[in-house]
């Protein structure tokens, strides 16, 4: 009889084992499944902000291409207008300048004359 209720009892523990062990496989499956769908999210997600800051670079590069080109248009025009006025400068001056030297042979044509 204690033979038997021993046998019993390791029966009882060996189905007690098989049935823990089966339930701890279901569950290491289970979050190895969930494991893996979270890794194969996170690398779509991966892909899709890579592809999106690939997007980004190039418009931050096509944006300063874009903007470089405006900054050297206007200094050209900076500088042609620069240009234009040093020669309206040199233009008025040199008119000044001969204006000026009229007014004085003008002036010694009178002199001359009296």
């Amino acid at each position: 009889e204690v033979e038997d209720a021993k046998a019993k009892l390791a029966e009882e523990r060996a189905l007690f084992m098989r049935e823990k062990d089966a339930t701890h496989s279901k569950m290491l499956g289970e979050a190895e499944a969930r494991l893996a769908s979270s890794m194969k999210a996170n690398e779509e997600a991966t892909k899709a902000t890579q592809e999106e800051l690939h997007t980004l670079r190039k418009r931050l590069e096509s944006d300063r291409q874009k903007f470089v080109g405006e900054i050297r248009e206007r200094q050209k025009e900076v500088e042609d207008d620069r240009a234009q006025l040093d020669a309206e400068k040199k233009a008025y001056k040199d008119a000044k300048r001969k204006a000026a030297a009229d007014m004085e042979t003008e002036a010694e044509k009178r002199r001359d004359a009296t």
